[in-house]
């Protein structure tokens, strides 16, 4: 951990202690809906492959039919949603979110890396109920202008009002 541990245990232990049940609302019309808002501190890597943490938010919109189980995330995809949801396959664009480096940060003699955003697309299909496989691809247009990519497989257990995930990340 970095000099920035405290903090972030300290950022945790308030997260859980005020987290509370999410409150569903509904538009009123044939089609009623209910919207998921969560809100929190996120605990990860300060840029791919770092041994420092740093804390960031996190913060996760969902909305869905009433009566429809709201679709599995895992904390740690990029920000985005289905433009495209047919059967178990989506479709959509994802946005990505690096932070900057330097040749001292990645012990190597590479150029400074400023913040990268990164702007692509993802496909993922639930080939059970519980197995779910996505890729995404997002090209930077700031910081690193390169090209980043991710295959993951997640496995789900949900009950009514919590759910676990372990997933393999490549």
């Amino acid at each position: 951990m970095t000099r920035h541990a405290p903090l972030a245990a300290l950022c945790l232990v308030v997260a859980t202690a005020l987290a509370g049940p999410a409150h569903a609302q509904n538009d009123g019309d044939s089609g009623e809906k209910r919207t998921r808002i969560i809100l929190g501190p996120q605990l990860s890597p300060s840029w791919p492959g770092s041994k420092e943490l740093s804390v960031g938010p996190y913060i996760d919109v969902s909305r869905e039919g009433v009566g429809t189980e709201f679709t599995f995330e895992a904390a740690d995809e990029s920000f985005g949603g289905p433009l495209i949801q047919t059967g178990d396959f989506a479709f959509g664009p994802s946005l990505g979110f690096i932070g900057k480096r330097t040749a001292a940060d990645i012990g190597a003699d590479l150029p400074k890396v400023g913040f990268s955003f990164e702007v692509g697309g993802f496909a993922q299909v639930n080939l059970t109920p519980a197995l779910r496989v996505r890729v995404e691809g997002r090209k930077a247009v700031s910081g690193h202008k390169g090209w980043a990519g991710e295959v993951s497989a997640d496995y789900v257990r949900a009950r009514a009002t919590t759910g676990c995930s372990r997933s393999a990340r490549a």
